[in-house]
């Protein structure tokens, strides 16, 4: 039961850097960028020239194949958020885990 806590929060703090390295990219966007070349992912691996259409605007990833037009100062908020909520969810099942812990080492 304890290694099911830790796998969710590995995979908790994989999703707390990714909502962060995306609120850390969205300082680079600003209206003075737009038309500028920048290189495009297509995998972790590969990329490929592009240039950056709007420096307003930005499309995000919401989950489950659902994406969505934001301004900038929208997609820092809501990354923000994203951070805020999957850093509560880390310190519930942190501390659920050392209870758990706790009742099985018989010292709660």
């Amino acid at each position: 039961e304890l290694s099911v806590f830790n796998d969710s929060l590995t995979t908790l703090k994989m999703a707390q850097g990714k909502f962060r390295e995306s609120n850390d990219s969205l300082e680079k966007i600003t209206p003075s960028t737009e038309g500028k070349s920048i290189m495009v992912p297509l995998t972790g691996s590969m990329y490929i020239p592009g240039r950056i259409a709007d420096g307003k605007t930005v499309i995000i990833d919401i989950g489950t194949g659902y994406y969505i037009q934001k301004d900038v100062d929208g997609a820092k908020d809501y990354f923000k958020r994203k951070v805020t909520f999957v850093t509560e969810q880390m310190e519930k099942i942190s501390t659920m885990g050392l209870e758990k812990n706790k009742l099985r080492e018989g010292t709660y």
